[in-house]
Parts: structure tokens; C-alpha cells; sequence
């Protein structure tokens, strides 16, 4: 009588690589899809290719900025590829600096280029807020 691992590889033996290939895929993104921390998707994406090409959506999906934001945005939509701006969901920003016209001008055309955003919020932080969030 087979126990189960036998019985495992001989279901896996007759996947096609496609399919696991798929399978892989899925659960890879499934990983993706749990890991909110920018710190725990860049390490990913960096591993191969493939894992750039799977995890680089959700690396870009949600930036957060509080020290230095308003030019910290900017430098991220002039240094990333434009592909990598349009997997952008959400931008938040917290500045303890309220930005003038020119500015908001200029952080209106960075935003233009991330076509799925959905939303972004700014928040005037006090110098004591952005010290406890760096910390």
C-alpha cells in the first residue's frame, strides 16, 4: 500500500509544468497579497526575475512618506519606472510642511502618472509626530 507522499509525487508527476508553473504563480502572489510592509517586499523582488515581476505590484501598491514626503515623492516618480508608478493604489503623506502652489503643481503631476490611484491623503504632522514615527 502507497503512504501519502508516493501518492504526492505521483500527482506532481503528472502536473505539467504549466501548471505548476500557475500553481507557483498563485501562491506566490497569495504571499504578495499578505505582506503590507515595504521592508518585506523589496528583499522579494530582488531574489530573481520572476519574483521582481510578481512582487513589484504590491511593492508599489501603497507608499507611505511622513520624513521629507513632499520631496521624497517626488525623487520616488522621477528615479521609478513609470510601469512600477502605475500599480499604485493608495499615497500617504504626512508632512509637518504645508505646500505652496508650485508644489502642489508639481505633486499633482507626479500623482498624473500613477493611473490606479485611488486614494491619497495628506496629513499636516507636528515635527513631535514625525519624531515617533520615525523612531
Amino acid at each position: 500500500m502507497a503512504n501519502f507522499g508516493d501518492s504526492a509525487n505521483i500527482v506532481l508527476q503528472l502536473l505539467s509544468e504549466e501548471m505548476t508553473n500557475k500553481i507557483d504563480n498563485w501562491i506566490l502572489n497569495e504571499l504578495g497579497a499578505q505582506i503590507s510592509r515595504r521592508d518585506g517586499l523589496l528583499p522579494l523582488c530582488l531574489v530573481s526575475k520572476k519574483f521582481n515581476f510578481i512582487f513589484t505590484p504590491y511593492l508599489y501598491r501603497r507608499i507611505m512618506l511622513y520624513d521629507n514626503a513632499w520631496s521624497r515623492l517626488k525623487s520616488l516618480c522621477k528615479h521609478s519606472p513609470r510601469q512600477h508608478l502605475e500599480y499604485t493604489r493608495e499615497v500617504y503623506v504626512g508632512s509637518d510642511y504645508v505646500p505652496d502652489e508650485t508644489l502642489e503643481r508639481e505633486v499633482f503631476l507626479v500623482l498624473f502618472r500613477m493611473k490606479n490611484l485611488r486614494v491619497f491623503t495628506y496629513v499636516v504632522l507636528s515635527s513631535q509626530s514625525l519624531n515617533s514615527l520615525n523612531d
